[in-house]
């Protein structure tokens, strides 16, 4: 699981960086949804689990990042073909597939960090009191 989640995050990086954000500025034309899934697609994926171990505050930072990465994604998608669709082309479905694919891997898991803790103290990670 650690290999797939590590392929996951790559891709959801690379697509996130290169994709959503530098396609913004190499085509000069910025959309809130766009901007929305390079945002937090970057996050989602640069947040380690090492991180996402040690608190449920990372591991439900990293599934809200998650969420609003895949409206991003949405709200995109909606905006191609409601403004931009030319007969003839298509939106690139076969990196955003992967892209939400991943992000939905991501969010998994740190929903299963998340549930599989006792809550404990305020401010001791998430770990039982001793």
């Amino acid at each position: 699981m650690n290999i797939l989640l590590t392929l996951a995050r790559g891709l959801v990086l690379f697509v996130a960086l290169f994709g959503f954000l530098f396609g913004q500025v190499f085509n000069g034309q910025f959309t809130p949804g766009a901007g929305l899934a390079g945002i937090f697609g970057l996050f989602s994926a640069l947040v380690g689990t090492t991180r996402l171990q040690a608190s449920p505050r990372w591991a439900r930072a990293v599934a809200l990042s998650c969420l609003l990465a895949l409206l991003g994604v949405a709200l995109d998608v909606w905006n191609y073909y409601q403004h931009l669709a030319i007969a003839g082309s298509y939106y690139a479905w076969i990196l955003i597939a992967p892209f939400g694919a991943g992000l939905l891997l991501i969010l998994f898991q740190a929903l299963a960090l998340t549930r599989s803790r006792p809550p404990g103290r305020a401010g001791d990670g998430g770990g039982a009191a001793t």
